[in-house]
């Protein structure tokens, strides 16, 4: 996903909400209602913009799916102790905090062996 802003994040070709934002649109008139984005992702800027972009279009959460995902622990978390199931609220609770709630499915990146 391209959608972010350029100078906050991993990558300066991304777009900003300006340019998103149309491109929500259309997706969402031609009958696209699931979005995948992650943090990862200009830092969670495509996670503000989905949930930005409902909030403007008055788009109720029954009617789109949104999927995030995030990595695995880091080794300073395992080394604190941080549960996997610790480490998965924190980093849902943040994507619902971007978002607005409305996450239905998430994932991980790659695999915790710990």
């Amino acid at each position: 996903m391209g959608f972010g802003e350029p100078e906050h994040g991993q990558h300066q070709w991304t777009l900003d909400y300006e340019q998103t934002y149309p491109i929500l649109k259309k997706a969402w008139e031609t009958g696209i209602n699931f979005f995948d984005t992650a943090p990862a992702y200009s830092n969670g800027d495509s996670e503000t913009f989905i949930g930005r972009f409902m909030k403007e279009e008055k788009i109720a959460r029954k009617e789109i799916v949104i999927a995030t995902k995030f990595f695995p622990r880091t080794i300073e978390e395992i080394e604190q102790g941080v549960s996997m199931a610790e480490h998965i609220e924190k980093n849902l609770n943040a994507s619902l905090q971007r978002v607005g709630d409305c996450c239905h499915k998430k994932g991980i990146f790659g695999f915790d062996n710990h």
